[in-house]
């Protein structure tokens, strides 16, 4: 549940990305098994999201707010990244093909909710920045369309120049 946390917002994972069927699938392939093999061959329930995440804020690795549904969990930056500096590559790429993955679940059809449109953009920027790459290969990832366009500063101050250069005025 921390690695799939690792590769989001700091500032706030909706608690759909966490608990939508991709993430589930992670968890249930990623799943440490306790000493009586409990748990063996069962897919890892919404439950057991919500077990994970209880866990990890009684270790105060996360901040794990279920009332906030939109901002649910926080994770500061120095965990993310002792996380993912300990993961291979090429587990990174599969873990952030699996984010996204998530994060595409999570996405409604129609965006009536403009405070979780915002909080899925927001997690989409943070996975695009941590993993571009990985989001391209073997094709273009759903996530990669669904950030907000930017304009560039230097486009913004071009335009404005080119009518003065040379000493020209439109």
């Amino acid at each position: 549940m921390l690695q799939l946390a690792a590769m989001l917002d700091p500032n706030g994972i909706p608690a759909p990305v966490l608990t939508a069927p991709s993430a589930l699938a992670y968890l249930t392939e990623h799943r440490t098994l306790g000493e009586d093999c409990s748990g063996r061959g069962r897919q890892a329930s919404v439950q057991d999201a919500a077990g994970a995440l209880r866990c990890l804020r009684r270790l105060s690795l996360i901040d794990h707010t279920p009332a906030t549904s939109h901002q649910a969990v926080r994770v500061h930056n120095l965990i993310q990244r002792a996380i993912l500096d300990s993961l291979p590559a090429d587990q990174q790429d599969r873990l952030a093909r699996t984010v996204a993955d998530a994060l595409a679940d999570a996405w409604p059809e129609v965006e009536r909710d403009t405070v979780l449109a915002s909080a899925l953009r927001a997690n989409a920027e943070a996975l695009t920045s941590r993993a571009y790459d990985a989001l391209w290969h073997p094709d273009a990832h759903f996530v990669l369309n669904q950030q907000k366009p930017r304009r560039k500063r230097s486009d913004h101050r071009c335009h404005h120049s080119l009518p003065t250069a040379g000493g020209r005025r439109p």
